[in-house]
């Protein structure tokens, strides 16, 4: 307003790490917060332009990280995927996919992340490139927890601990696109809550239609399901329904209680309930699969237990665990890099090499 006083601008020195560079340029830096964007120019030059605003040939950028301590602001225009991550999937998925592709996957799947968000928490978690990293890890834990000297420390617990970390990669690779935390979820103008459906204005009501829409698209369970009933081929399907046996006879004094002629017949969709249910139990009730002695040589054919339930005795058993849940992950994991081989553009322009970087931000 008339007669008020100009307010001073807040210019001073601030490098900016973009890239393997770190420039010096003067700036507003009342213009800098952490998710703030920097319009870069993309001509290779000694000295790059900066602005909070874009201009003709300009690159935007997320602030990712600020250092107060010397005004060192952190800049990124792409998620960062490092070199290393193609080399640990590569090395769980050995010949059945070359590193060139995987490369390539990973490159364009982190091109899809909209730069705005570059600078959030879950971002690389949510992102291809983190749940495929994600699950690639899971495989080589479970390759080292196999290994003998470990199994002989474990002991008992081994073999619980295997199945959980497989199975739990079956809700990974079964997320839908754009997976978002439930929190995220809310605030989101794109894919968030459909206002529309809900016709309560009871706080609980609202809050339990809200729940009942993150589940129904994010969710765990659907995940699970999504996995093993959209992403595997109809093979590797059947190779793991088959790993699973339950059998399920009527109880005493049913005439035929416990013979093999009255077995009740058991469907895909209860085999799945089963992974799911053992899934879970580890997580919320510390309970596994039987675990199995060290040094003792792994039987193809292990019983999981017995149980009285809804009024039948039913009698669980699986054939070459883990072998089968380790085959049904692989296949998941490449199913998604080549999904992403598909999606991607002819002339997408690959580094022959990726950064050296941490595949995500570290800020320790």
């Amino acid at each position: 307003m008339l007669g008020e006083k100009p307010q001073p601008v807040a210019v001073g020195t601030v490098y900016f790490a973009f890239g393997e560079k770190k420039i010096a340029a003067s700036f507003n830096r009342d213009k800098i917060y952490i998710g703030g964007v920097v319009y870069i120019s993309a001509e290779e030059a000694w000295e790059p332009q900066f602005c909070p605003d874009p201009f003709p040939g300009s690159i935007r950028h997320c602030v990712t990280w600020i250092s107060t301590s010397d005004w060192t602001v952190f800049l990124e225009d792409r998620l960062i995927v490092a070199e290393h991550d193609v080399h640990r999937i590569t090395s769980v998925l050995g010949e059945a996919i070359s590193q060139d592709d995987v490369r390539r996957a990973l490159y364009y799947a982190a091109g899809l992340v909209p730069v705005g968000k570059l600078h959030l928490g879950d971002t690389w978690h949510s992102s291809i490139p983190g749940k495929c990293l994600a699950v690639a890890e899971r495989l080589q834990l479970v390759g080292d927890l196999r290994r003998p000297h470990i199994e002989s420390v474990l002991w008992w617990h081994s073999e619980p601990l295997i199945t959980y970390l497989l199975l739990t990669c079956f809700d990974i690779l079964g997320q839908s696109k754009g997976w978002m935390p439930f929190g995220n979820w809310l605030k989101s103008k794109k894919g968030g809550p459909d206002l529309a459906l809900i016709g309560s204005t009871d706080p609980i009501g609202v809050a339990d239609e809200l729940h009942r829409q993150w589940l129904d698209r994010f969710g765990t369970r659907n995940s699970f399901y999504r996995f093993a009933n959209e992403r595997l081929d109809q093979p590797t399907r059947q190779r793991l329904l088959d790993s699973l046996e339950i059998i399920k006879y009527p109880l005493p004094p049913a005439d035929g209680a416990l013979s093999r002629g009255s077995e009740i017949p058991t469907t895909p969709e209860e085999k799945l309930r089963y992974l799911y249910k053992v899934r879970n139990s580890f997580t919320h009730e510390a309970r596994g699969v039987p675990g199995k002695y060290p040094g003792v040589a792994r039987q193809p054919k292990r019983g999981l237990g017995q149980a009285i339930e809804k009024g039948l005795f039913c009698n669980y058993a699986t054939v070459n665990w883990p072998n089968v849940l380790i085959e049904v992950v692989k296949f998941g994991l490449l199913g998604v890099l080549h999904d992403q081989l598909a999606e991607a553009p002819q002339d997408l322009d690959v580094p022959e090499v990726l950064p050296n970087g941490p595949g995500r931000r570290s800020y320790a």
